[in-house]
């Protein structure tokens, strides 16, 4: 999506560090596993806009949450790479962690889900999907990119962040983590199942609405 503020920006661009400890390098795949295994509190992540020289490892990562999520193909990641207000990855030494897809208002985006709150708010940022790498869980990657993403959102005058959740089928942890993260639940639909033609899942419509400073 393109957001009605013109959000391609720093927060794109930019890159921080978020772990403690040094930079090590790990040569090869029992190293980097080995050490992702003893020293993970210690995780250099980093963040970035996606690239194409990303998609492989994008496409990778949805396939592993696709029970999840609906089906990409390289055509459809490229498109909605384009039409994208944020799409950030989250690395570790050069391994793709984790990413973040989201759209504004003014996107060309068939989603239902996107489509329900696009008919209801003028002002907000979509979050399509977030996935984190099995390997890099439990390190409060997803917090801190939704941290970042309403970071940017405030510092665009953005309204609120939306998005939804399954429930049925279930998914109680993205429910339990959305309302961690301030999220309140504004409408349900039924919409067509991502894995069984001519079946219909019930989504929960989330926002979280941004506090702005007064001046």
């Amino acid at each position: 999506m393109v957001v009605a503020h013109q959000v391609r920006s720093s927060f794109i661009k930019g890159q921080i560090q978020i772990a403690i400890g040094s930079s090590y390098l790990i040569t090869s795949q029992i190293e980097r596993s080995e050490f992702l295994g003893i020293f993970g509190s210690m995780i250099d992540f980093r963040f970035r806009g996606a690239t194409e020289s990303d998609f492989a490892a994008i496409l990778a990562l949805n396939l592993e949450s696709e029970h999840f999520l609906s089906p990409l193909n390289p055509n459809k990641l490229a498109r909605l790479c384009r039409e994208a207000a944020v799409f950030q990855v989250a690395t570790s030494h050069d391994l793709v962690a984790g990413f973040l897809l989201v759209f504004g208002p003014q996107a060309d985006y068939d989603s239902p889900n996107f489509l329900w709150f696009k008919a209801r708010y003028h002002d907000f940022l979509y979050v399509d999907r977030i996935v984190i790498s099995e390997k890099f869980r439990g390190h409060h990657l997803a917090s801190t990119l939704y941290e970042r993403l309403e970071n940017h959102a405030l510092a665009h005058d953005v309204a609120r962040i939306v998005c939804e959740v399954n429930i049925d089928p279930p998914n109680p942890a993205s429910l339990r983590f959305h309302e961690s993260q301030g999220f309140m639940e504004v409408g349900r639909q039924s919409v067509p199942s991502d894995q069984k033609i001519g079946e219909q899942k019930i989504v929960s419509l989330q926002a979280k609405a941004l506090k702005h400073s007064a001046g």
